[in-house]
């Protein structure tokens, strides 16, 4: 890729899901320029550098040979974090990123395997069961909720490698007058070194601090050990089949027809630059397809050293929209200023013929690689600071957006009404009303894919008495890179986070816990809302 006035730099963006690559769990990891990523010009292995809270990938060797009978091309060395100081092994598969394959499982001692159990970094978040062998035997429930961009705590942020998620639960056991099980523990917090698997809970007060108890785990697989507590994941549904291992779920299939036109270079007018962009992004782990707009302004500046000659530059304003176009449920717009910077095409036989201009925006965490600009169309690809490669960009110059046949799946807008549809309890439902609006505040930036914007409203619940309770909503999180939804409750008492995910055609599909309460039963309602 290529900033500003150099025409070629790298930049590394490693992505590390909990799980399979369906995970709503997954850590990021960047590197950019020549002061993170250094070559030996001796032996050529690469080192990439993080941040203090990063990872140091060490001895990274391109190396082509062939494993279990499959020739494979790879980059290949050690890793190391600060947190624990863990040395591993880093093992890349080089791939087309529009012609995905099954990512391989590599065995411990060298090799690959089929077998899912090696698995042993997986998803935080679900219902766990165990015994305690302190005193008398007695069975337990442990329930753990997960969600990206709600960590409000500057300091688990800056000392987790978890810490863009905020961690809530609640610890359960047979209620004393029932065959129940009650809250015997709320956990408002806590911090996860999955590097280590130690995993800290801290408690809630629930009205009386000698009630707050902290949790100090060891989590290994789906066993997750506190004390002489031994708790196992419950596995459900998807949970239980094979691992997802591909990284993308489906290359391109519903393209613009861009029509032929001069390419865009330095000599090009200002007019063949500037101007308004229709098309769409293609999320490429969901097979969606995401309304976009990009507006670039185009002037001459002689601000580049001591010829004083005046050069092109640009800058832009990308507008990501929800919802199918044309529907009314499309809600607000996230918005992208690109910084200015100057133009240049860097595109060679060395690169295939493709330009690595870049457009970024680092207060929200976006940047673009524009590959092939042409005075009617621009193509390209997408990335986040929070998810990494989401896809491939077609842009048509024009007054309005172009539209896709029917059967092309648009990313949900999280915005309406919702109604508890099947699956809730008879005779009492629920309504759920969401509304997007700005929020700047930076301490939500760095991990919440939907900054600047956030989510507030209420959860309304009808009893079969005809009495009405509400609960606002003082915070969400729409994480639209993998559908996971996270709201924030004020239940009075304490607030309960509901998790779930937004399905491709707008429902949600969302776990409400028990409120924060000590000998509150139990009861996680799965809830099926509609619009």
């Amino acid at each position: 890729m290529q900033e500003d006035g150099e025409w070629r730099k790298l930049k590394g963006v490693l992505t590390l899901p909990l799980g399979d690559f369906r995970s709503h769990e997954y850590l990021i990891y960047e590197y950019e320029g020549n002061e993170e990523i250094r070559a030996n010009p001796q032996t050529g292995a690469l080192q990439f550098n993080g941040t203090p809270q990063g990872l140091t990938l060490q001895d990274m060797r391109y190396m082509e040979h062939e494993m279990g009978g499959r020739p494979m091309k790879m980059l290949m060395g050690k890793v190391r974090t600060p947190f624990g100081a863990v040395i591993g092994n880093l093992n890349l598969d080089l791939q087309d990123p529009l012609k995905m394959e099954a990512v391989p499982i590599f065995k411990k001692g060298g090799g690959i395997t089929d077998n899912a159990a090696s698995f042993n970094i997986l998803p935080l978040a679900g219902e766990y069961t165990g015994l305690c062998q302190k005193g008398n035997v007695e069975l337990l429930l442990l329930q753990i909720e997960t969600a990206r961009g709600m960590n409000e705590l500057e300091e688990e942020r800056v000392t987790s490698p978890f810490g863009a998620y905020h961690i809530t639960g609640r610890l359960g056991r047979r209620c004393d007058t029932s065959d129940s099980t009650c809250i015997w523990q709320a956990y408002e917090s806590g911090t996860y070194n999955f590097f280590t698997g130690q995993l800290f809970l801290t408690g809630a007060k629930l009205g009386n601090p000698d009630n707050s108890r902290d949790l100090l785990c060891q989590v290994d697989g789906n066993t997750i050990l506190c004390d002489k507590c031994r708790f196992a994941k419950v596995e459900e549904g998807a949970q239980k089949s094979a691992p997802h291992l591909t990284p993308t779920a489906s290359s391109r299939e519903f393209h613009l027809e861009l029509p032929e036109s001069p390419k865009v270079t330095e000599l090009s007018s200002l007019k063949e630059m500037r101007g308004s962009f229709f098309g769409y992004l293609h999320h490429e782990q969901l097979d969606q397809y995401q309304a976009l707009r990009l507006d670039v302004r185009a002037y001459y500046s002689t601000d580049f050293g001591m010829m004083q000659i005046p050069r092109p530059q640009i800058e832009g304003v990308a507008h990501l929209f929800f919802g199918t176009p044309g529907n009314s449920q499309h809600g607000e717009p996230l918005t992208y200023a690109f910084r200015p910077r100057p133009f240049l095409d860097s595109s060679s036989r060395h690169t295939d013929q493709k330009n690595g201009l870049t457009f970024s925006d680092e207060e929200r965490g976006i940047f673009l690689v524009i590959e092939e600009w042409k005075k009617e169309s621009i193509r390209g690809v997408w990335y986040s600071h929070t998810r990494g490669r989401i896809g491939t960009i077609e842009l048509l110059r024009g007054e309005e957006l172009p539209l896709l046949p029917p059967e092309a799946v648009s990313i949900p807008s999280i915005e309406g009404g919702y109604l508890a549809g099947e699956g809730d309890q008879p005779a009492t439902h629920h309504l759920l009303e969401l509304k997007s609006h700005p929020f700047f505040n930076a301490e939500f930036q760095p991990h919440n894919p939907y900054f600047p914007l956030t989510l507030t409203g209420d959860l309304k619940f009808f009893s079969h008495d005809g009495l009405v309770y509400t609960d606002p909503v003082i915070f969400g999180s729409y994480d639209f890179y993998t559908g996971h939804v996270a709201l924030l409750l004020d239940a009075g008492k304490g607030h309960r986070m509901l998790t779930g995910r937004i399905s491709p055609k707008g429902k949600l599909l969302l776990s409400l816990p028990s409120a924060p309460a000590n000998g509150a039963v139990i009861q996680n309602h799965r809830l099926s809302l509609v619009r």
